[in-house]
């Protein structure tokens, strides 16, 4: 086994240069998309990660894992890895990982329809929280059908995004305003944000979500009578779907009835 010196003068071993390899690989495959290759690479990362020096490795995958199978919509999975993830990082004393952790088993519970038991943590863990927690309530308020108040949570917390020019999170932040604006059918403020959300996510690099984006103005087109435009975005949204990835049935997004 190597050991190395960080420049802090911490003895580095090579299982930790190996996963973070390994993990940095997932990372951008999970980016492109490629969940696939983002689980096999992060497993692999997993695994090497049981005999690094640097406990923290291990709660860092398995919670990458976890949100690999989330954007999935396999929330049964994701949950599992959110729930070791969450024990590892309260072993460790890392408070603010492990509320991540929390809020992501709570928006696990809401996609399997358990919404008591996702308010439960909500409530217990995410009181105040930020801007995360801010957009955690928001999703849920979205999941319970009550868009004015979903719209309250991720309009508060979208000002500190455009601040910290977080544009990943600004992007996720016009789509679910979009999402619920597109509830309240205010068509014109659902098309601005999400034509927001499809430009920021070109500032990121990040392609995996793309599809969710196009899916909803898609929806929004079908709403407002255009169903030729509606039928071209569909389209281009089973284009850059990751594989594995379900999109709705387009007799669904055509109802005008959900945007998912």
């Amino acid at each position: 086994m190597l050991v190395f010196f960080s420049c802090g003068g911490r003895k580095t071993s090579g299982y930790d240069y190996a996963a973070g390899a390994y993990g940095k690989s997932a990372y951008a495959c999970f980016n492109e998309g490629d969940f696939t290759g983002a689980k096999k690479l992060y497993s692999k990362a997993l695994l090497i990660a049981q005999h690094s020096d640097m406990p923290s490795l291990k709660a860092r995958y398995l919670f990458n894992i976890g949100r690999v199978y989330f954007e999935e919509d396999a929330f049964d999975s994701a949950q599992k890895y959110f729930l070791e993830s969450y024990s590892e990082f309260l072993f460790l004393g890392d408070t603010l990982s492990a509320s991540s952790a929390a809020g992501f088993i709570c928006l696990s519970y809401a996609g399997i329809g358990a919404l008591d038991s996702a308010k439960m943590i909500a409530d217990g863990t995410g009181t105040g929280g930020g801007a995360f927690w801010g957009m955690v309530r928001g999703r849920l308020y979205l999941n319970e059908g009550r868009p004015e108040d979903a719209l309250r949570e991720f309009s508060a917390v979208a000002d500190l995004y455009k601040k910290k020019k977080n544009f990943e999170q600004l992007s996720l932040n016009c789509f679910l305003r979009g999402k619920a604006a597109l509830y309240l059918k205010d068509f014109k403020r659902s098309r601005e944000l999400l034509d927001s959300s499809i430009v920021l996510l070109d500032k990121t690099g990040v392609r995996y979500s793309r599809w969710r984006v196009l899916t909803g103005l898609s929806a929004l087109e079908f709403c407002t009578g255009e169903e030729q435009r509606g039928v071209m975005f569909y389209r281009r949204a089973q284009e850059c779907a990751p594989e594995g990835v379900i999109i709705p049935a387009l007799e669904k997004v055509k109802s005008c009835s959900e945007l998912n």
